[in-house]
């Protein structure tokens, strides 16, 4: 089980994603979330932000994957940073954000703009692909008394 900080961390961001695009009829919000590739691929992000399938949908249905977010946590903090960033990027995972809760940072990587690892200190910022949403998280509230 995820350590407490991780999972305040965690409900925050998916929080902020789930009131920013709650008019947005065409976005899903899960936490966590799966990106597969059949059939042996299978990567479970802490937060996943994606086009939303039609109803009676699986995960093999939700093929359009906007962010995918990992708060890193000691035992898997070199996993997510190495192979699993660049796994969803490979997968096509247009962004991904590595939650840092010991520097309270928050790394961006994405494939359009080509980035790796871009650091955000203040406020971490995220575009929907078409629908104009813009989701701003303060990086000073996000890791309050944590």
């Amino acid at each position: 089980m995820p350590a407490l900080p991780h999972q305040i961390v965690a409900t925050r961001i998916a929080g902020a994603f789930l009131q920013a695009l709650k008019a947005e009829p065409g976005a899903l919000v899960t936490a966590p979330g799966v990106v597969r590739l059949p059939p042996k691929t299978e990567l479970p992000p802490d937060i996943l932000v994606s086009r939303k399938p039609g109803p009676g949908s699986t995960w093999d249905d939700v093929t359009e994957h906007w962010l995918a977010v990992e708060v890193l946590s000691p035992a898997s903090r070199l996993y997510d940073r190495t192979y699993k960033r660049d796994a969803y990027l490979q997968l096509g995972v247009a962004e991904v954000w590595l939650v840092d809760l010991e520097a309270r940072r928050v790394f961006v990587s994405s494939t359009q703009p080509k980035r790796t690892d871009e650091p955000c200190t203040e406020v971490v910022t995220w575009r929907s692909p078409d629908m104009g949403t813009t989701v701003e998280i303060s990086l000073a509230e996000l890791f309050a008394d944590i």
